[in-house]
């Protein structure tokens, strides 16, 4: 149900979204729900180039952030500046432990829709290791759980 180059099955989104995207309305690449920008991966809610694991993210947070509105890179919390530390609360460019992304997670995605390729729950698309529920290319070991 895309609209632009949705690569690998993404689910109502309006841009490039080449992994997982769900709800997504631009260059979402790994995992990544309701994001609006190029999330990469495990982002969530995010609007920006988050890439790993960010939660609710919308700018440059690049490893753990939550909730941060600047460039945060590793474990910040709630800053609005370049935090390099595990930043929560990041708008920018989160690249780690993001939930609910539509972008291009490979690692531990639940209910995702695209290529994820390890631990991945209710996916439907290239699950390779320990998918749960996968609808596609599900190639190692389906369990029952996801870690």
């Amino acid at each position: 149900m895309s609209t632009v180059n949705s690569r690998f099955h993404s689910s109502k989104s309006n841009s490039d979204s080449r992994f997982h995207s769900s709800k997504s309305n631009s260059n979402s690449r790994f995992r990544s729900n309701k994001s609006s920008s190029n999330s990469r991966f495990h982002s969530n809610k995010s609007s920006s180039n988050s890439r790993f694991h960010s939660n609710k993210s919308s700018s440059n947070s690049r490893f753990h952030s939550n909730k941060s509105n600047s460039n945060s890179r590793f474990h910040s919390n709630k800053s609005n500046n370049d935090s390099r530390f595990p930043s929560n609360k990041s708008n920018s460019d989160s690249r780690f432990h993001s939930n609910k992304s539509n972008n291009k997670s490979r690692f531990h995605s639940n209910k995702i829709n695209s290529n994820s390729r390890f631990h991945s729950s209710k996916s439907n698309s290239d699950s390779r290791f320990h998918s749960n529920k996968s609808n596609s290319n599900s190639r190692i070991t389906i369990a029952g759980r996801m870690s």
